[in-house]
This record gives C-alpha cells, sequence and structure tokens, in this order.
C-alpha cells in the first residue's frame, strides 16, 4: 500500500506530492518511450524536395513537416544546378541523384541530414551518369534505378547501390527487366524495392504498365510483380511499410491523369486504383510518413505547379491539398525520414 503525503516542509527535501510504499500501475498498454531527442520530437517528420528539373535545374532545396499541412520553407541549397534528379533516404541522412547538369547528365551524388537545415554535400559518384531515374531506400540501403541520356536518347537498365550511412561512390547491382526512362514510379518496403511504369522502347516516349521488384538486401535483377491499371510514366511513388502508392503521370497516348493505383508489397499481382489526384500532373515528387503520402510540383499543360497534395495511405480515397512548394517546378525527387522502407 502506497502513502499519499501532501503537506510536506518546505526545504527539507520532501518539497510537493510524495508517495512512499509499494506503488503499481496496472494497464493494458506496453509503455512506448519516444524516439529521438527532444527537438527532433518537437518538429515532427520532416521531407525534403530536391530541386527543380526541366531543360535547366536549380538548387533549391524545400522541406516541410509531414503530419502539419502548410507551405514548404526552405531547407538550404545543392552543389549545383541540377534537373531532373531522384531522392532517397534513412532515418538520419537524404541522398540526391543529381540526374541533369547542363549540357549533360550527371553523376553526382549527394547528401543532406534531416536534423538540420543546411546546404548538401557530396556523397560520390554513379557508376554511369544519367537523368529520369527513380531511387527508393531501406535504412542500410539506396538504390538509383534506371533512367537514360537525352542525346543519344538511351535508357537504361542500370540498377546501382550506395550504403547510405558511408560516403561514396555507387557499385553495380543488378538490372531491371527493360530499359526504362522519363521517371517511373519507386518505392520500398523494409526488404523489397518496387519499380512501376516508365516509357518502353519504342518509341521512346510510349508508357508501359509493367511493376518489378527485388530484395534490397541482396544484389541482383528485378522480377515482374504484376501490371499496373493503365501505361504511366512520369509520375512518382511511395509507401508505407506495407502499401505501394503510384500517384498521377502521363497515361498514353499523350494525355495527364489523376489516377491513383496501389499494390501490397509484400505479395505479387495487378495494381488497383486507389482514388484521385488533386490534379492531373506529370513529374511530381513523392514521399511519405507511412502513414500519409505527400506529392510535390509537377508538370500540367501550360506549366509547372507549386502544389503539395496528400492522402492517408492506408485508407483509399482522394488527394486534397497540403500547401505550396517555394516555386513551382518539375522533375525531382523527395526523401522523408519516416517513409515505408524503414524499419
Amino acid at each position: 500500500m502506497a502513502n499519499l503525503k501532501v503537506d510536506t516542509i518546505s526545504g527539507i527535501g520532501t518539497e510537493g506530492i510524495v508517495l512512499d510504499g509499494g506503488l503499481k500501475f496496472n494497464s493494458l498498454n506496453y509503455l512506448t518511450l519516444p524516439k529521438g531527442n527532444t527537438e527532433e520530437r518537437g518538429r515532427g517528420t520532416r521531407a525534403v524536395f530536391n530541386m527543380a528539373g526541366g531543360t535547366s535545374g536549380d538548387n533549391v532545396l524545400d522541406f516541410i513537416n509531414i503530419q502539419n499541412t502548410a507551405n514548404a520553407v526552405d531547407f538550404g541549397d545543392a552543389l549545383d544546378t541540377y534537373g531532373a534528379s531522384a531522392a532517397c533516404s534513412s532515418r538520419t541522412r537524404g541522398i540526391i541523384f543529381a540526374g541533369f547538369l547542363s549540357p549533360a547528365e550527371s553523376n553526382v551524388i549527394e547528401f543532406i541530414t534531416f536534423s538540420t537545415t543546411g546546404n548538401s554535400q557530396d556523397f560520390g559518384d554513379l557508376t554511369q551518369g544519367r537523368r529520369n531515374l527513380t531511387a527508393f531506400s531501406n535504412q542500410t540501403r539506396g538504390i538509383a534505378a534506371g533512367g537514360g541520356t537525352q542525346s543519344p536518347a538511351v535508357k537504361q537498365n542500370i540498377l546501382d547501390y550506395i550504403t547510405i550511412a558511408s560516403a561514396g561512390n555507387a557499385q553495380d547491382f543488378g538490372d531491371l527487366i527493360l530499359p526504362l526512362s522519363s521517371d517511373p514510379a519507386g518505392f520500398s518496403s523494409p526488404t523489397r524495392g518496387i519499380f512501376a511504369g516508365g516509357e518502353g522502347d519504342s518509341p521512346y516516349n510510349n508508357g508501359i504498365n509493367n511493376i518489378q521488384y527485388f530484395t534490397i538486401s541482396t544484389t541482383g535483377n528485378f522480377t515482374d510483380f504484376g501490371d499496373l491499371t493503365t501505361v504511366f510514366s512520369r509520375g512518382d511513388g511511395t509507401s508505407s511499410q506495407t502499401r505501394g502508392i503510384v500517384y498521377s503521370g502521363k497515361r498514353h497516348p499523350a494525355s495527364y491523369s489523376n489516377t491513383v493505383d496501389f499494390i501490397t508489397i509484400a505479395s505479387t499481382g495487378n495494381a488497383a486504383n486507389f482514388g484521385d489526384a488533386a490534379l492531373a500532373v506529370t513529374n511530381v515528387a513523392a514521399t511519405s510518413n507511412s502513414l500519409r503520402a505527400v506529392f510535390g510540383g509537377g508538370y500540367v499543360p501550360g506549366g509547372n505547379v507549386a502544389d503539395i497534395d496528400y492522402l492517408e495511405i492506408q485508407s483509399q480515397g482522394n488527394a486534397v491539398s497540403f500547401g505550396d512548394l517555394t516555386s513551382a517546378r518539375r522533375e525531382f525527387g523527395a526523401s522523408s525520414e519516416a517513409h515505408g522502407g524503414l524499419n
């Protein structure tokens, strides 16, 4: 039995409410301690959007806290004005695969640290410079998949990998089933990487509906997963640990769509319809905190947009407005410290 003492005397070390004797507390729940330091717990889950793409790039890095709808704010600058970039991340570090640096494709890899704002730093180099690739990761390993060159127009089936915690050059992982380009959707669970859609070989800008997968912890080639609900390119994807989302993009022939598909990552099979994107838009950048997926920027007929939209991954439905990027942009990547590839 515990005794509760409230009339204690100040100054003798027993100020305030005091309990003595045995004290027990019964609960149906386990105690879960908060992760990270006080600053990290206070700011929420951070997502960083890369610099813009297109025929020329810029070096702008934006960030948001995914659980709070609001406009993006400045994070820092990339080392150069890259375009057509991609991104992946661990819980502490975001990786930028540069894509294009006028007048040619770039092999540069850079990184940022989520807990601080500031400029990116050099990480290493890809095995080959290319634009319009996609990227995804688990806590340990980052993958850069596909991409190509514009002049001459050559697509690549290259898979590169890095160890996110250790700066250095990428190494060869394996091959895609088909060489695909122009921003296919990429996302992951902690064990499996997914590559969905893209542009096929003939003609160059013709989309496909193929979904491929591989096991991140091993090296090797992709394996067939299933098909999207329609041919798809120039959108993006993100995930929880169990469900992957393929968002908007270009449906062929030459049309824009607001279709959103989903798959269950641990199984194989065809995608199903999730709902609708807020805009029929291409070249968005996507990431998540494993509960909420966010989609920034992109291109609609007439120009680039700055919109950020979101949806709840585990409940099917339509995307709604989150806020705006600091500037309108397209062909870029996004990363977060809590996406579905992280344990």
